[in-house]
């Protein structure tokens, strides 16, 4: 049977995506230890006014899933939004802005969405592949406009969470 160089490219990136998220489950394993202290040191933040404290998570889970893929970072932060509704929180706002920003920052760059990594290596097939400087460059401004739209739209509809 003979193997194209497509193919084999192709199972390398089902390798790599694989990796990203092993990486991400060993990550939110460790993350099992530390929820009690982020748990904690989000209640801290939570003195904050409640909408400022959503646009505020927004942009922090957006940066985290600008560099690690977004799914572990959502499965992380799962008990986080859980915890701090046991502390008394209204959490419903805070589902809306994990969404937001772990979506939108999976746009921040190569990795920061399994998506991202599979149009990265079927683009290698093209004359014009897209490297990861050129993915990043494209991807950062796209989550920094979208990020943008989601804290104005989550402090428009903020009351209707």
């Amino acid at each position: 049977m003979i193997i194209s160089n497509h193919m084999k490219r192709n199972v390398v990136a089902i390798r790599e995506t694989s990796t990203i998220r092993e990486a991400g489950a060993v990550l939110v394993k460790h993350h099992i230890r530390l929820l009690p202290i982020i748990v904690g040191l989000l209640e801290h933040l939570s003195i904050i006014p409640p909408l400022w404290f959503g646009i505020i998570l927004i942009w922090m889970v957006a940066a985290l899933s600008a560099v690690v893929d977004n799914v572990p970072i959502t499965i992380a932060l799962i008990p986080v939004i859980e915890g701090l509704g046991e502390a008394g929180i209204d959490i419903n706002p805070l589902w809306w802005a994990l969404a937001f920003g772990a979506g939108f920052g999976g746009n921040g760059s190569v990795i920061g969405s399994t998506a991202n990594i599979v149009v990265v290596t079927l683009s290698e097939k093209t004359r014009t592949p897209i490297t990861s400087g050129i993915g990043n460059r494209r991807g950062l401004p796209v989550m920094l406009v979208t990020c943008v739209v989601a804290s104005v739209l989550f402090a428009v509809f903020y009351r209707s969470f």
